[in-house]
């Protein structure tokens, strides 16, 4: 990052070439919890796009985390919901979630915007479905799953 500060629940921050935000969790049964979706409350620049890759195990005792990304885009400008549902994150297993990480931030304007970051949770039911300001930002899933052992 080449700025970054917090306040208020909130990161804000300047991203630089390669930074990312990582969230760890720990070793969540999103399936016997009853979580259905990852959100987080953003602000970036118009039509930006981010990456946000879930991190899975195939168990808690499991030291080879799998990555799975979702591409997330069409950002307004303004503090914006954002809910994902896990079960869009293709092919991951949501029975052993380790962490989350927001990383790739892509636009091209204004290289000092000043992006916010912060409410990271997960939602169960029927609210997994859209954002809090009732808004789905499109999302597709980036090609192939990678595996890494860390």
């Amino acid at each position: 990052m080449t700025r970054i500060s917090a306040a208020d629940g909130m990161i804000s921050f300047v991203p630089g070439a390669g930074s990312y935000f990582y969230e760890t969790v720990p070793c969540i049964d999103a399936v016997a919890s009853g979580y259905r979706a990852i959100a987080f409350t953003m602000r970036a620049p118009p039509d930006s796009s981010i990456t946000l890759e879930m991190q899975t195990m195939s168990s808690c005792a499991d030291p080879t985390h799998h990555s799975t990304y979702r591409y997330v885009m069409d950002f307004t400008g303004d503090l914006q919901r954002v809910t994902i549902p896990l079960s869009s994150f293709v092919g991951a297993d949501t029975t052993a979630i380790s962490g989350f990480s927001w990383a790739t931030w892509e636009f091209y304007g204004d290289k000092n915007f000043v992006w916010q970051l912060g409410d990271v949770e997960f939602i169960c039911g029927a609210d997994a479905a859209k954002g809090l300001d009732g808004v789905e930002l499109p999302t597709r899933s980036l090609s192939g799953n990678s595996t890494e052992t860390v």
